[in-house]
């Protein structure tokens, strides 16, 4: 994990503006359109989240069915 200046969040089901309720230094999404910044494509329902193990301090999922 990062230090406390370096926290990294994922915002589930993000669409093209992840939610950081944690004032992360770094926010990343996950959604079915890619296109923006930091947003990454993935279908949950049938593929892993992208990133590696212990990569986020913090994950949220507010608009994610």
């Amino acid at each position: 994990m990062g230090s406390e200046f370096e926290k990294k969040s994922l915002d589930l089901g993000s669409g093209p503006s992840p939610r950081n309720p944690f004032n992360a230094a770094q926010v990343f999404g996950i959604d079915l359109r890619a296109g923006f910044a930091n947003i990454i494509s993935a279908d949950l329902a049938f593929e892993k989240i992208p990133f590696d193990d212990q990569f986020f301090d913090y994950v949220t999922a507010f608009d994610f069915i």
